[in-house]
C-alpha cells in the first residue's frame, strides 16, 4: 500500500509479531479509535514533495500521488564522528541507507567512494528495471530524537550507503537523501552474510502507531523494559 491509501489516518505495525516470525502486519484505523495502542516515545514527522508528475516521461493516467514522511535530524556516529541528516521513513525498505555525503562525514569511505573500513555486508536491492549490489557498514550508533527530549538509541546498526535521489521540481535540479529509515529499525532483523541469516535480533518495540493526520509516529515499547 502506497501512501495515498494511509493519508489522514493512522497505521498501527505489528512489530512484536515478527520476534515469534509473524507477520508485521499493518491496520489501518481512523482516529479516535479505541483500539489505537498507547505509545511510549513519539517522534514528529514532516511531509516532503518528492513528486514529479511534468516529468516528460511519465505515462498517463498517473496514479494517485501524495507527500512521503521524513525524519528531521537523525544523527548517526561511527569512532568520534558524528552527522546529521534527514531521513525519509519508509516502512517498506527492508535495508537502511545513507547518503555518500553522510558515509564521507564519518568516515566510512573516502572522497572517491572506497571503504575506509571494512564492509560488513552486501545486499542487492533495486525498483522497477534494475538491481544492485549495495556495500553495508556497521557503525557506533543511530540516535533517533522524540518528542520528550530522550533518543531512541540504535547500538551498532547496520546501514547500506548509496545516493538515492529524486529531481526536485520546485527547485529544478536534483536532490540526494540524507537517507533512508527502513522497517529493519522496526521489526526482528538479522545480520545477513552471503544471503544468510546469521544473529538473529528481536525487536524491543511492540507496536508502532504512524499518525498520518497529525504527522507522529509512536513507539510502544514492550513490558519488562524500564524507560526513563
Amino acid at each position: 500500500m502506497g501512501v495515498p491509501v494511509v493519508a489522514g489516518r493512522i497505521v498501527v505495525l505489528n512489530s512484536g509479531a515478527t520476534n515469534d516470525l509473524g507477520h508485521f502486519a499493518a491496520e489501518i484505523k481512523d482516529s479516535g479509535d479505541p483500539s489505537i495502542p498507547k505509545v511510549d516515545f513519539t517522534v514528529a514527522l514532516r511531509f516532503e514533495n518528492f513528486l514529479n508528475p511534468n516529468n516528460p516521461k511519465n505515462i498517463p493516467p498517473l496514479p494517485s500521488l501524495s507527500y512521503n514522511p521524513v525524519i528531521d535530524n537523525i544523527v548517526i556516529n561511527y569512532r568520534g564522528r558524528r552527522s546529521k541528516g534527514n531521513w525519509l521513513f519508509d516502512t517498506g525498505g527492508m535495508v537502511s541507507f545513507i547518503s555518500t555525503d553522510q558515509a564521507k562525514r564519518i568516515g566510512l569511505i573516502d572522497e572517491n567512494g572506497r571503504p575506509l573500513v571494512e564492509r560488513a555486508f552486501s545486499v542487492p536491492a533495486g525498483g522497477v528495471g534494475a538491481m544492485v549490489e549495495i556495500p553495508g557498514f556497521e557503525i557506533d550508533e543511530l540516535r533517533l530524537p522524540t518528542l520528550s527530549g530522550h533518543s531512541l538509541v540504535f547500538d551498532k546498526p547496520r546501514l547500506g550507503v548509496r545516493d538515492i535521489r529524486y529531481f526536485d521540481e520546485d527547485k529544478g535540479k536534483f536532490v540526494t537523501l540524507d537517507g533512508v529509515f527502513g522497517s529493519n529499525f522496526l521489526c526482528a532483523t538479522a545480520k545477513m552474510e552471503d544471503l544468510l541469516s546469521l544473529n538473529i535480533g528481536e525487536t524491543v518495540f511492540e507496536k508502532i502507531v504512524l499518525d498520518m493526520r497529525q504527522g507522529l509516529l509512536g513507539f510502544d515499547i514492550k513490558d519488562g523494559y524500564r524507560l526513563p
